[in-house]
Formats: C-alpha cells, sequence, structure tokens
C-alpha cells in the first residue's frame, strides 16, 4: 500500500521556512508556557536581554520585567489568556539590570495541551537598547 507524502512534505517545509523567519528576524521574539516560561528565542531575543539561548529557555518571563511594569504585563497576560493580543510600550529589564524602553507585542497561541500560550514579539525603542548583531 503507497503512502502520498506530498503534504506532509509541504508542511514540514513551511514549518522551516516560518522557524527561518523567526531566526532571522530583527525583532526579539520568545515563547512562553501558560506557566509563564520562557520555552523558546530567536537570536535577537537573545542578545537584546544578555542571555545564551540555553539560559533564556527555563527562564521566567517575568525576569525580564522591572517591578513597576509587573502590574501592567499582568494585564497583558489576562488578554493574552483570553485570546487577545497586547500591545504597548513598556520597560524591559536586561540581564545586567539595564532598562530600556520597548514596543511589545504578546500574541496568544494555542499550546499542543490546548491551552494559551504566549508569543512576545519586542523592538527596542531608545538608541541604547539597539546592539549592533554580529556578522
Amino acid at each position: 500500500m503507497a503512502t502520498n507524502i506530498t503534504a506532509r512534505l509541504a508542511d514540514q517545509r513551511e514549518i522551516h521556512r516560518l522557524a527561518e523567519v523567526v531566526a532571522a528576524s530583527g525583532e526579539a521574539i520568545m515563547a512562553s508556557d501558560p506557566a509563564g516560561k520562557i520555552v523558546s528565542a530567536n537570536i535577537r531575543a537573545c542578545e537584546l536581554f544578555g542571555y545564551s539561548a540555553e539560559e533564556m529557555c527555563g527562564l521566567e518571563a517575568g525576569a525580564l520585567t522591572p517591578e513597576d511594569q509587573v502590574p501592567v504585563l499582568a494585564g497583558a497576560r489576562t488578554e493574552v489568556v483570553a485570546g487577545r493580543a497586547w500591545r504597548s510600550d513598556v520597560q524591559l529589564l536586561r540581564r545586567d539590570g539595564g532598562r530600556f524602553r520597548a514596543s511589545v507585542t504578546l500574541s496568544p497561541m494555542r499550546g499542543d495541551d490546548g491551552g494559551w500560550w504566549e508569543c512576545r514579539s519586542c523592538w527596542p525603542i531608545s538608541p541604547t537598547a539597539r546592539k549592533p548583531r554580529a556578522g
């Protein structure tokens, strides 16, 4: 019995293409699980926040948020859990404690468990936050 795998191969190519788009993006892009742990991050997110990819994965997303911004982003998570995207300019925190202003979008995405996961994209607003990319 023969199986046509053309559709599956096309899906795999599309998934690979989308992964390349995220990896190549100039925006910091991260995904976090319903508990708020970062499960993936592109290289720009690692550069911007000052963590290696290994360090970013498993980090609480709240570790990137200054204390005075926690209420703002807590409200944003409420929107995401309700299945709605949220956008605003907020202060974020680098590993070294430095703060920077960024335009942030939190978007809901369905996890394998059916729950709302979060996709976070950040674009620094302040000139000091824009570190040159290697390469």
